[in-house]
């Protein structure tokens, strides 16, 4: 009996409570959940943490992005191997309206890097969500670095000084044939743009953790 009435009450909520990803589609090509008791739940829209890993769905319900990585532990090795998949997957999108850069696939530089971290458990985002002030509380929390001792998953952040900060990067290779590689948000042409760092307005490198 209190089995049942169980099962009577998640499908009342319409079988919200999802512990595992379908691996397959259904005949309408819609990706599709199970919920604890086996029934069939509504198709997720958005960014979804399903298993310890990150999925994104478009507004059809169709899997778009595809962020699993259960050998990868550590948050940096998370965030560059994030931001490879989001740079591959050409699907991103620049924004920085006060909106857009905090939903599913759009991105401006300081919200691309934030928002990734805080996926990976480091949530500097939340409070601190332009460059300008996630430099200046690295600065404040002694969590900056020489540019020498840099390493994958290192923030870089440019401007003049503390009072303008202009732009931020996450460096994803320590290449030493050719450089530092970043990626960020950058252009509405652009989306996520790779580059070698070349430029001459550094103004700090931050470890988040």
């Amino acid at each position: 009996m209190k089995k049942l009435l169980i099962v009577i009450i998640l499908i009342l909520f319409n079988c919200n409570f999802v512990y595992s990803l379908n691996p397959g589609w259904n005949n309408t090509g819609v990706n599709i959940y199970y919920s604890l008791t086996g029934y069939w739940c509504n198709t997720l829209k958005g960014w979804n943490y399903i298993d310890n890993n990150w999925y994104y769905f478009d507004e059809s319900g169709r899997l778009q992005i595809d962020l699993s990585c259960n050998n990868e532990s550590n948050p940096k090795d998370k965030v560059i191997y994030w931001s490879q998949i989001l740079y591959n997957s050409k699907k991103c999108k620049y924004d920085n309206t006060p909106s857009g850069r905090y939903e599913g696939l759009s991105f401006d530089c300081s919200s691309f890097v934030g928002r990734l971290y805080k996926m990976a458990g480091i949530d500097f985002f939340t409070k601190y969500y332009s460059c300008e002030k996630q430099a200046n509380y690295f600065k404040d929390e002694n969590k900056l670095i020489d540019l020498n001792l840099s390493e994958p998953g290192d923030l870089v952040y440019f401007g003049e000084n503390y009072a303008n900060v202009t732009h931020c990067s996450l460096i994803i290779e320590n290449n030493p044939d050719i450089g530092i590689i970043v990626l960020s948000a950058f252009g509405k042409e652009r989306g996520l743009y790779l580059e070698i760092l070349d430029r001459d307005d550094i103004l700090c490198i931050a470890r988040p953790c």
